[in-house]
């Protein structure tokens, strides 16, 4: 009279929808039993159709196991190392009624192989939590220690009357800039994916119209954007509010921008804060640049912008590993919470030191220079379009499409943090020694059209095998390919003649320019990837960017000949 009555289907369901959250146990059951005129009666099983047991399957109560258990109120583990399918492990313990009497007996179990190897999985995130967190206290300890010595020389200018800020101050906004913006990047896309799921697509601003995937990339896309669009009016906004005032009201935007992500019940309002974040991060990283490139010391400059560069990964590492270490514990919006939160000492740090930086005459706009010309020369289109603006793109793969894929294979939000490292450390590891070795063995275009060949196969070898083993060694191999790709990359541009002409703070003005760009494009490309099918769309990027490096390294050929035959005709002329 009890099978599927109210009370029948509710415990059904409840067991049911416990079973199912618990996806790691591949093989979980549970059984319910009842006292029946002095025997154990099966009155439910998870593994029937419908939990249906066929009565009277049962055996004496008196002597056995389950009456201590009912006597006792203390349950009892069992473990089979021999028995079905390699060996099973469950335990038997009370169920009380609402006077507090036990009524019966639920029984909990899964094979024994699941449980160690969950056991195995346990073990292993506990070593890779220490691991990255270790990596990641060395990072912020070297940043603090460089953050000393920056308020040492500091202290000793301000002593001999000078107010020059030091670039290690300036070190310091950048590392915190990428530290707190990059803490929710193992989680963004799948947090913002989420978003839509549960709450739905606002209908304004055509939000609706849009495809799922590329609004997933639409908060990475606006915090870019609104970077590039602080940069552009950087000089305006110093010339119309000042330094001072202008440094802080960045700060302010960064903390309401990331308040704003945290308080987000919706696609719109997170890209919203994202929008607004990523302008205060922007224009504090403007500020930071200016102030060095306004240095007059060329060995002081050199510096500042090496030690930039390794704040800027440093900063990406260290909150990326730190977001993810706080998901073990924390939800999304919490982790959220925590940025906000930690965001105020980026409020401070611009308080307190971006107020001061100087303003050099960098700053004035050069009207003889010919910005059309330069761009549409050959060899600076040529490494815009088919190098630089694809490549910067293509690195979307790691900070947008890496998250969503992972996540869909298995891998924890946490998990997905740490092994940003494996890329992160590979270019650390081997960017000195393989930048020497592929400049002098195989040349610049050549190496530089390897970086775009080992980026194509890392896709295409992902597309076709769509597994974790292939996700992790394309991480790894685009962390090789970044290693040499990068810094060949500027070297080589910087060496061309037409950007020793246009001028060097013009050239690399405009190659931030195409960078930005490319950032805010990369996103909706590995958006699209999705939208077409991952397989589909990703050996399509990869064949783009093979043939788009075939491009780059055979004209690069023929313009270095070109030249050549030009100089030499010259020569004989004269």
């Amino acid at each position: 009279d009890d099978t599927m009555n109210e009370d029948y289907a509710a415990v059904r369901d409840s067991i049911e929808k416990i079973i199912i959250s618990r996806a790691d146990y591949a093989r979980m059951y549970c059984v319910l039993y009842r006292a029946i005129d002095g025997a154990i009666a099966e009155v439910f099983e998870s593994e029937n159709d419908h939990g249906i047991v066929n009565y009277p399957y049962d055996w004496p109560l008196e002597g056995s196991d389950e009456m201590e258990i009912l006597a006792t109120g203390e349950g009892k583990t069992y473990v089979y190392p021999s028995w079905v399918d390699g060996g099973v492990i469950f335990s038997l313990c009370p169920i009380y009624g609402d006077t507090g009497e036990p009524i019966g007996l639920i029984e909990i179990g899964t094979d024994l192989a699941g449980f160690r190897k969950e056991n195995r999985n346990l073990i292993l995130n506990l070593f890779l939590n220490v691991i990255s967190v270790s990596v990641a206290m060395i990072i912020v300890a070297v940043e603090v220690l460089m953050f000393a010595e920056g308020r040492g020389k500091m202290a000793g200018a301000a002593v001999s009357g000078q107010l020059r800020v030091p670039v290690e101050i300036m070190r310091g906004a950048v590392f915190l800039v990428y530290f707190i913006s990059n803490i929710s990047t193992s989680f963004l896309p799948v947090y913002a994916r989420n978003l839509i799921v549960e709450k739905g697509i606002s209908p304004a601003f055509g939000f609706a119209a849009l495809p799922v995937e590329f609004l997933i990339a639409a908060p990475i896309s606006a915090d870019v954007l609104m970077g590039v669009i602080a940069s552009l009016l950087g000089n305006w906004s110093i010339e119309k509010f000042g330094t001072r005032r202008a440094a802080v009201f960045a700060g302010l935007m960064v903390v309401a921008g990331i308040c704003l992500e945290c308080l987000s019940g919706a696609i719109f309002t997170l890209i919203a804060g994202f929008a607004i974040s990523g302008f205060g991060c922007g224009f504090i990283l403007f500020l930071a640049d200016l102030h060095i490139a306004g240095t007059e010391d060329a060995s002081e400059k050199e510096r500042g912008f090496a030690g930039t560069t390794a704040a800027m990964t440093s900063g990406i590492n260290g909150g990326v590993v730190f977001g993810a270490f706080l998901l073990n514990w924390l939800s999304y919006r919490t982790v959220l919470g925590v940025a906000a939160a930690v965001s105020l000492t980026l409020l401070a740090y611009s308080a307190v030191y971006m107020t001061k930086v100087n303003i050099p005459a960098i700053m004035k706009k050069d009207r003889d220079a010919n910005f059309g010309h330069f761009l549409l020369s050959p060899k600076i289109l040529l490494y815009m379009v088919a190098l630089l603006g694809p490549m910067i793109a293509s690195g979307y793969f790691i900070i947008y499409l890496f998250p969503i894929v992972g996540f869909d294979l298995g891998i924890s939000e946490s998990n997905i943090g740490y092994a940003f490292l494996l890329n992160s450390l590979t270019i650390l590891f081997f960017s000195s020694s393989l930048t020497k070795i592929f400049s002098k063995k195989l040349g610049k275009p050549a190496s530089l059209s390897l970086w775009s060949l080992v980026y194509a196969g890392s896709f295409a070898a992902f597309a076709f095998f769509q597994n974790i083993p292939a996700l992790l060694a394309g991480l790894v191999l685009m962390g090789f390919a970044d290693s040499f790709g990068h810094p060949l990359s500027t070297s080589y541009y910087t060496e061309l003649p037409e950007v020793e002409k246009y001028g060097y703070g013009r050239s690399i003005a405009v190659s931030n320019v195409v960078n930005n760009a490319a950032q805010t494009i990369g996103p909706f490309v590995f958006g699209y990837a999705l939208h077409v099918g991952l397989s589909r769309g990703l050996i399509q990027i990869a064949a783009v960017l093979a043939a788009l490096s075939v491009i780059f390294f055979g004209t690069t050929i023929i313009l270095g000949a070109a030249g050549r035959k030009r100089k030499r005709g010259s020569v004989n002329a004269g």
